[in-house]
């Protein structure tokens, strides 16, 4: 879970006393200077003009104190320096850097620590990550019917967003909008000019009389053209005279028979999808687990081409609660209950409901350079892994909702450390979902023999243009990190034996501690129940009784 690159997470209450010892002396290769990148983190998408930070962790030993260079580089050309320096025994830092975004496109940044004298392993001092840079004239539009708990936590974190402009509206009294944003004056048109100012439409609570088809029409427009449409709807929305009354309903990622929210406090997970789904995968902040909800709007069965990202426990059983779907050119992005505002109320530092909204604009925000109706996304499921260890490499394909299914020829290039290319083909496979729900999809297997930090580019041909994925960065060590030997963390193991109340100790003290522990006996009465009938070999027994029985009276003639 990543703590582990911290140097805090002993200091954690643990429900017994913790004994740490240091069963080793460090011999002279852990005296050896040894420095490497060990993750780094940035958004992965950013706005033009607006800085965004990147958090590198540093960890080396055998530096005995001594500074060393961080090179920060943007598309191989050094951007930034700074010195570093660990404790003598050796540890990790974390350092951060303020990326600048003067263009839109895909920047290449990378973290490089240069080779220090008598350093042997060097391939680990680089990590790699891919930038998108969109338009900073990202204007969003969140039309909602009366103001509600939901909206108004909603239009807090949209207008505490500096990545977009957004735009609210408000029906008022006798279905009149009230606006306020950027532009508080302008009246609400729905007319397509109006409505392609925008990239990203949120559509509240609405019933069909409020959707006439003139409405549904334009906003059906909007979406097919490259617009992204977010559904965050309440009872009259997902109700029987809601948008499944309207022509919206061609758009919507599920068929459902309209009706009232299960009610009540039910569990909230990620989905395999939702994890490495390009909204919330390779993302710092990702939280681990996601507070609950009250309702559910259930019985939702998810269409073809659609992605459940998160879902809900219910007494009816496991319930979609974010599901997407591509449609035309645009995304189509569905919120299955209306208490996700309490995300918002909970004391915990990772902020899941400021965190979903960031991740869910930013992925629904069009690229900079559109490649029409058709798409190719790459992920890899490992960041960094050992030289031989096999990664694998899945891609899929977006298209129009209605487009006929069809079998992509994917390629995929993979650029080593040293610049050679290794074309890899895409096979069509079943990508495992949640409920046991299988997408169509890609994938291929790579095992790098080469350590340093990999490339890979997916690719595929539509009406003689190639149409290609943002890189997907990977870095791979010639020692895998669990397997690399590394000396004791003497401070870490005496901050875990302090902090639970237990002793660290010293090699030679060791035994003397062990001596003096005082073990409490404690005895437990436990009673075992077992049936007889659950004892194969006596029933076994009795079947053969009851043979021998019928075989002889059959002999007496059944007397």
């Amino acid at each position: 879970d990543t703590r582990e690159r911290g140097e805090t997470w002993p200091q954690a209450s643990w429900p017994a006393p913790i004994y740490t010892a240091a069963l080793e002396t460090p011999d002279e290769t852990e005296a050896l200077p040894d420095v490497r990148v060990d993750a780094i983190e940035t958004p992965r998408r950013a706005v033009v003009n607006w800085d965004t930070p990147l958090t590198a962790t540093i960890a080396g030993n055998g530096l005995r104190g001594e500074a060393f260079p961080v090179l920060l580089l943007r598309n191989g050309q050094v951007a930034e320096q700074a010195a570093v320096q660990l404790p003598p025994e050796g540890g990790s830092r974390d350092m951060q850097f303020i990326l600048p975004h003067p263009a839109t496109g895909t920047e290449v940044w990378s973290v490089r620590i240069p080779p220090l004298p008598r350093e042997a392993q060097t391939n680990d001092n680089e990590l790699v990550a891919a930038v998108e840079v969109i338009d900073s004239q990202n204007r969003l539009l969140f039309l909602e019917n009366t103001p509600r708990f939901e909206s108004k936590h909603v239009v807090r974190e949209l207008f505490a967003n500096p990545t977009i402009t957004p735009l609210a509206y408000f029906r008022g009294p006798g279905g009149a909008f009230i606006a306020y944003g950027d532009r508080p004056t302008r009246l609400l048109e729905f007319s397509n000019e109006q409505l392609a100012e925008n990239t990203i439409i949120i559509l509240g609570d609405f019933d069909a009389a409020a959707l006439d088809d003139d409405k549904c029409a334009v906003i059906a427009t909007f979406v097919e053209r490259g617009g992204s449409l977010v559904l965050l709807g309440g009872d009259r929305l997902w109700g029987a005279a809601g948008i499944a009354a309207t022509p919206l309903a061609r758009l919507l990622p599920f068929t459902r028979a309209p009706g009232p929210p299960r009610e009540g406090r039910y569990p909230v997970r990620w989905t395999a999808e939702g994890r490495a789904h390009p909204a919330f995968a390779n993302t710092p902040g990702v939280p681990a687990e996601l507070p609950p909800v009250l309702t559910v709007f259930g019985g939702a069965a998810p269409g073809a081409a659609t992605l459940t990202l998160i879902e809900a426990e219910t007494e009816a059983g496991v319930e979609p609660l974010l599901m997407s779907r591509p449609y035309g050119q645009g995304k189509v992005l569905a919120i299955l209950t209306d208490s996700l505002w309490r995300w918002a109320m909970q004391p915990t530092d990772d902020k899941p409901y400021a965190f979903f909204w960031r991740q869910v604009i930013e992925w629904m925000s069009p690229a900079t350079e559109e490649t029409g109706a058709v798409a190719v996304e790459l992920f890899t499921d490992a960041a960094t892994l050992g030289v031989g260890e096999p990664v694998m490499l899945q891609a899929r394909v977006i298209e129009p909702g209605d487009a006929a299914p069809r079998v992509w020829q994917l390629v995929c290039n993979v650029t080593a450390p040293s610049g050679r290319v290794i074309p890899l083909s895409f096979a069509p496979r079943l990508i495992p979902g949640p409920g046991g729900r299988e997408v169509q999809g890609y994938a291929a297997a790579f095992s790098p023999g080469e350590a340093g930090n990999w490339k890979a580019v997916a690719a595929t041909e539509l009406d003689g243009r190639t149409i290609e994925s943002a890189p997907a960065f990977f870095g791979v060590r010639a020692v895998s990190q669990e397997l690399a030997e590394r000396p004791a963390n003497v401070r870490v193991l005496r901050a875990l034996a302090a902090g639970s109340g237990g002793r660290y100790a010293e090699p030679e003290l060791l035994d003397t501690i062990l001596r003096d522990l005082q073990v409490v006996e404690r005895r437990e009465r436990r009673l075992d129940y077992t049936s007889l009938w659950q004892n194969r070999w006596l029933l076994a027994c009795l079947i053969a009784l009851l043979a021998v029985e019928w075989a002889l009276r059959k002999t007496g003639g059944m007397k």
